[in-house]
C-alpha cells in the first residue's frame, strides 16, 4: 500500500512502471517544500524491495526496515546527512564527497535487499563539483541501483542532471483533502485542521508536522504578535528586530513566509476576496492593517518580500537582506511617517 497522500498521477505511474519491469535508473521527483517528496520515494524504496505479495506492503521486514530508517540499501544523502566539518550549522551544498562515497557503495551489490536506492534530498544543493561527478554515475548506473532526486524546482539543477532523469512532479494538494485528513487521522477540530490546511499551502508534510508539534501553533503566535507592531515601527526599532532572527536561516525563511502569507491576505482583503485568505485566525488584524496602506504599497512589499526570498537562496547576506526589506516596508499611518525616521 502507498502511503503517499494526494499524488494518484505519480502513484500509480511508478506503480505501472514496478509491474511492467520497467523502472527507470533515475528519478527526479519536483515540487513544494513539504508536498511529500521524501515520502514517495520511501515509497519507492519499499515497493521496490518488498517481499510481500503487493508490494508496497508496509508489513513485511524490509518495508518495515526502510520506513525505520534501518534498511541498509536505502540511502539518504543531504545537506542535513553528515555534520559540518567548519562549525556546527548546517552544511550549505552536498559534497563531491559525498558524491563519491555514493559512486563507490553503488557499485557493491545490494546487501540485503532486491535493489540499492540512494534518496538524494534538495538536489539543488550539490555543489558544482558534486554535480559534475554525479553526472558520471548517472550516465552510467550500475544494476541493481535507483537514484531518486528530490527538489523544490527543476530549473535549479543542470540541465544535463534533468535530462538524465525521469522528472515527475508532485503538486499542492487539495486543500480541503488535507482538512479531511487532518481531522480523520490526527483527531484535530475542524477550524484547526482548516487553519492548518490553509497555511500548508497544499503541502501535506507541513500540515502533518504542524499537527504533530505542540507547541506549533504558540511559536505562530509568538512570531506574528512580534511582527504586529512592525508597521508603525522606526527604522531602529525595526533593526533591531532583525537582529534578533537573522542569527537563525531556519527562522528567517519561516518569516519571510509568513511575511508573504500576510502581505497576501491583505492584499486579496484590499480587493474584497477575504473569503480567500489564510491567516483566518488574525483577520481582525489583518483589516486593520490594509486600512493603514495602500493598494500600490502592498503589492510592492511582496515584491520585496519575495526578491529578499531569491537574494538569501543566492545565499546573500541575511542580515542586510532584511534590513533592505525593512526600509521597504510601508508604514501604518500618516502620524507615523515622521516618526518612522526618528
Amino acid at each position: 500500500m502507498w502511503n503517499t497522500i494526494g499524488q494518484p498521477e505519480a502513484i500509480a505511474l511508478l506503480d505501472n512502471a514496478i509491474k511492467r519491469g520497467a523502472l527507470a535508473h533515475a528519478y527526479l521527483f519536483c515540487g513544494p517544500p513539504h508536498v511529500g517528496k521524501g515520502k514517495l520515494a520511501l515509497d519507492l524504496a519499499q515497493a521496490i524491495n518488498c517481499m510481500g505479495p503487493e508490494p508496497p506492503c508496509g508489513e513485511c521486514a524490509s518495508c518495515t526496515r526502510v520506513a525505520s530508517g534501518k534498511h541498509a540499501d536505502v540511502v539518504i544523502i543531504g545537506r542535513s546527512s553528515k555534520p559540518s566539518t567548519s562549525s556546527d550549522k548546517q552544511r550549505l551544498k552536498i559534497s563531491i564527497e559525498d558524491v563519491r562515497e555514493l559512486e563507490h557503495s553503488a557499485n557493491l551489490s545490494p546487501y540485503e535487499g532486491k535493489f540499492k536506492v540512494y534518496i538524494i534530498d534538495g538536489a539543488e544543493d550539490l555543489s558544482g563539483e558534486a554535480a559534475n561527478c554525479f553526472l558520471k554515475t548517472l550516465e552510467e548506473p550500475p544494476p541493481n541501483v535507483i537514484i531518486v532526486l528530490l527538489a523544490n524546482e527543476a530549473g535549479k539543477l543542470i540541465p544535463t542532471i534533468v535530462s538524465r532523469c525521469q522528472k515527475i512532479e508532485l503538486k499542492p494538494i487539495p486543500l480541503k483533502e488535507i482538512e479531511d485528513f487532518l481531522v480523520t487521522s490526527r483527531n484535530l477540530e475542524p477550524e484547526q485542521a482548516r487553519l492548518f490546511a490553509l497555511l500548508s499551502g497544499g503541502c501535506i508534510g507541513w500540515a502533518i508536522n504542524a499537527s504533530i508539534d505542540a507547541g506549533y501553533s504558540q511559536k505562530r503566535s509568538g512570531e506574528i504578535e512580534e511582527m504586529l507592531p512592525l508597521l508603525s515601527s522606526t527604522y531602529t526599532e525595526r533593526f533591531h528586530y532583525v537582529s534578533q532572527i537573522e542569527q537563525d536561516r531556519t527562522k528567517t525563511d519561516e518569516i519571510l513566509v509568513l511575511w508573504l502569507n500576510w502581505w497576501r491576505d491583505m492584499l486579496l482583503i484590499k480587493c474584497g476576496l477575504q473569503n480567500y485568505i489564510v491567516n483566518i485566525d488574525y483577520e481582525a488584524q489583518l483589516h486593520s492593517w490594509t486600512t493603514s496602506v495602500q493598494l500600490d504599497e502592498i503589492k510592492n512589499f511582496i515584491q520585496a518580500i519575495e526578491l529578499s526570498v531569491r537574494r538569501l537562496e543566492a545565499n546573500a547576506n541575511t542580515r542586510l537582506v532584511l534590513e533592505v526589506l525593512m526600509l521597504n516596508m510601508p508604514v501604518g499611518h500618516t502620524a507615523d511617517r515622521m516618526k518612522i525616521i526618528e
